[in-house]
């Protein structure tokens, strides 16, 4: 026989004296414990044991440097000083635990005992993942309170409830509530709902509100996933909902937290290299009569430190889905393969309601727990106000799509919106006329469109000049990118990836696609016909995609294979050609340009102009200026403005001489018959190469020597390009 000390975990000084056989088994051991101990009233087999030992090999105390100080992480494993103690499994014998004591440890503790926590002395059952379960047995383990390790800061103003109505346009998170959460700028926040993100927000009430789900909500950055999430965990109603927010910050290697009880708001910073630490504490402190919904924010299943938040969120969220709600926002455009739906069960869709009726059948209630079954009532009514009649599984997922040149539009005609981004567009002078003044935000707009495309935070946090930078540099770290654009990788090989992409919604699915128009011109011609050709089998090609596609395409051509293209001269169509050739970017508002002009040069404008130009070829020996636009359309805009500033800058730096000036519109051989030039020869001439050398634009100090005897020319090519066969769209607004 060998004698044990057994001591419960979170009873102070408590110990059961058992003799058991040497060769008995540890479930043995759990059937002695349960029945010498009538105040554990859960079956002997739930029970958990593990070794009062230390690393060291020194068995435990009663003290409180002993079995009294050990506790429970979030995964209901025992440890004591930081260190895990050995689980006993139950088909092993003692003897592989315990062997033989030596006199002096005779009188330690040898065991722990975990007791599963019973809330509840009544016969309930409730239905969880299609299974019948007892009620008390969803309290796991009791949570102990853990040697404190996070520093909360409380916030010193109280802080309420965020009021939205469903008629509101906008949402404005004040700096008191987005400080601390690691995402936003020090100024209100303020979001413009449109329709994604409504429906993101019904889907969080639906999935983590009503029930029980575990939600995914993924996309590309800069959607709004993260801003959205923000706003709905301000919305909850505190008298029934405890708050966490953890913000991912992979830059700075911490976790933002953020936890909101009542009007309190509490704030902390956890590093990658303690989460596993300090956020078992956080969660393990969460309420056990309340319920509490964590947001973990900026997931991104490749980095470490993310992925252990992630289990460690997850094992809370097991412990008791229903007082423990789990709200997962990716930094990634999917989650990939590992989200499988067919595997996962269907659960209640509100969950309130499944509870209550089966709470009413089974227990008599008295008159204060019926009124506070009135309260519950009340509440769940108030939150299915906006559910929908589709099933709810135990894992779901939301995806928000990228933002549309639609939505950026109406955003920007917001006037309190747009009093908030502006600073972020160039300076211009207000119009009285308010036709006039939407005529000019939207011009701002579809400028800083062909560079941020999809991404909002591109387009409202950062400048056209910080967004090509920010860019530039994500495409430097670029992988292969054609995998994702047909949707097979859901987490990124390189964080760079999933900033380049947008998702748009169609009938039948998704789309990936680049984020932006100066994303497309920049992989077109980095790889070539090949990656276009792709591009196009990914993508569902309507005909302002097609636009989008045709642009990639000539710059790919042009700088891997050259560019044969037909023109129609006196009626008889003759074929000419473009050499292959690099193409450089460039900044058309810059001087000087920055580029040397002593070789022919393609070079292509990082800033989309509108009835401008896509490309220009510069040849200094043969003193010719060739400004290029490609479009599908039977026609296109003209504003020769940006002919007549490029022209000047050429000019005012290395261009010495022009003696001819092309515009050349290059469209699809289909087009070429029917396509209507915008612009004469004539009339080009005239207000264009006319201008740009008269002295009142000049920049250098004999304008009508470089321009002297200068021709003008305007025609229209065709190139072998295969159009859909749908009617044109105006490609600037290319979802």
């Amino acid at each position: 026989m060998v004698k044990l000390f057994c001591a419960i975990v979170g009873e102070a000084g408590s110990a059961i004296e058992m003799y058991m056989a040497e060769d008995a088994s540890v479930s043995a051991l759990k059937r002695a414990i349960q029945a010498d101990n009538e105040d554990i009233k859960v079956p002997a087999r739930d029970l958990q044991l593990f070794l009062a030992r230390t690393k060291d090999g020194m068995w435990l105390g009663l003290d409180e440097a002993g079995a009294a100080s050990v506790v429970l992480d979030i995964d209901g494993h025992a440890q004591h000083s930081n260190t895990k103690l050995m689980k006993m499994e139950s088909v092993q014998p003692l003897k592989k635990y315990v062997g033989e004591l030596r006199e002096q440890d005779q009188f330690q503790v040898h065991v722990l005992v975990v007791v599963p926590k019973q809330t509840s002395t009544g016969k309930r059952s409730r239905k969880v993942d299609g299974g019948e379960i007892p009620y008390f047995t969803m309290d796991q383990f009791p949570l102990m309170a853990h040697p404190v390790q996070v520093n909360w800061t409380i916030a010193p103003e109280p802080c309420p409830q965020l009021l939205v109505r469903d008629d509101d346009q906008l949402i404005e998170l004040l700096p008191s509530c987005v400080s601390g959460t690691g995402i936003g700028r020090p100024d209100p926040l303020i979001l413009y709902r449109r329709p994604p993100l409504v429906k993101q927000w019904n889907e969080m009430n639906r999935c983590s509100i009503q029930t029980y789900a575990r939600l995914w909500v993924v996309g590309p950055p800069g959607t709004g996933k993260s801003c959205a999430a923000l706003a709905f965990a301000w919305s909850l109603d505190r008298s029934h909902w405890d708050v966490i927010w953890i913000h991912y910050s992979r830059d700075d290697k911490h976790f933002n937290c953020v936890r909101l009880q009542g009007n309190e708001k509490a704030v902390c910073i956890v590093k990658e290299e303690a989460i596993e630490r300090d956020l078992a504490e956080i969660l393990n402190t969460t309420s056990q009569t309340r319920r509490t919904i964590v947001f973990l924010d900026g997931y991104v299943k490749s980095s470490a430190a993310g992925e252990a938040a992630h289990l460690k969120c997850l094992r809370w969220h097991q412990q008791d889905k229903i007082k423990h709600r789990l709200v997962c926002v990716c930094s990634m455009v999917t989650v990939g393969k590992e989200y499988r739906p067919e595997l996962y069960n269907q659960i209640p869709a509100n969950v309130d309601e499944e509870l209550l009726n089966s709470e009413i059948k089974d227990v008599e209630m008295s008159a204060g727990e019926l009124h506070n079954l009135e309260e519950v009532q009340t509440s769940a009514l108030q939150h299915a106000m906006q559910a929908v009649d589709r099933p709810v599984k135990t894992q779901m997922l939301f995806k928000l799509t990228s933002w549309r040149f639609e939505d950026y539009k109406k955003a920007i005609l917001n006037q309190k919106f747009f009093e908030s981004v502006m600073r972020k567009f160039p300076a211009y002078s207000k119009q009285d006329d308010p036709v006039k003044e939407a005529n000019k935000r939207i011009q701002l707009l579809r400028a800083k469109y062909f560079v941020a495309g999809g991404s909002a935070r591109l387009m409202f946090d950062e400048s056209t000049e910080e967004a090509i930078d920010t860019l530039d540099a994500v495409l430097y770290e670029a992988p292969n990118i054609e995998p994702y654009l047909k949707g097979f990788v859901g987490d990124s090989f390189s964080g760079a990836v999933n900033r380049l992409l947008a998702r748009y919604e169609r009938s039948h699915g998704y789309d990936v696609r680049f984020v932006s128009e100066y994303v497309v011109r920049h992989f077109a011609t980095v790889m070539g016909p090949h990656l276009v050709e792709n591009l196009a089998r990914a993508c569902n090609v309507n005909p302002s995609m097609d636009g989008f596609i045709l642009e990639a395409w000539f710059f790919a051509q042009l700088s891997h294979n050259g560019l044969t293209w037909s023109v129609y001269v006196e009626s008889t169509l003759q074929c000419g050609e473009w050499k292959r050739s690099n193409i450089v970017f460039f900044d058309p508002e810059k001087y000087p340009l920055g580029i040397s002009l002593d070789v022919p040069k393609w070079m292509s404008p990082v800033k989309w102009n509108q009835g401008g130009y896509d490309a220009v070829f510069v040849d200094k020996a043969v003193q010719l200026v060739r400004f290029v636009q490609v479009t599908r359309a039977e026609c296109h805009t003209f504003d020769e403005t940006y002919f007549i500033d490029l022209l000047n800058r050429l000019v005012a730096g290395d261009l010495n001489q022009v003696a001819v000036v092309e515009m050349c519109f290059v469209v699809p051989m289909a087009r070429l018959e029917t396509f209507r030039l915008p612009v004469s020869t004539e009339d080009f001439k005239k207000i264009v190469v006319e201008v740009a050398s008269s002295p009142s634009r000049a920049t250098r100090s004999h304008p009508d020597q470089t321009f002297k005897a200068c021709s003008a020319n305007v025609i229209a090519i065709g190139v072998d390009y295969e159009i859909t066969n749908r009617h044109s769209v105006e490609r600037s607004q290319v979802g």
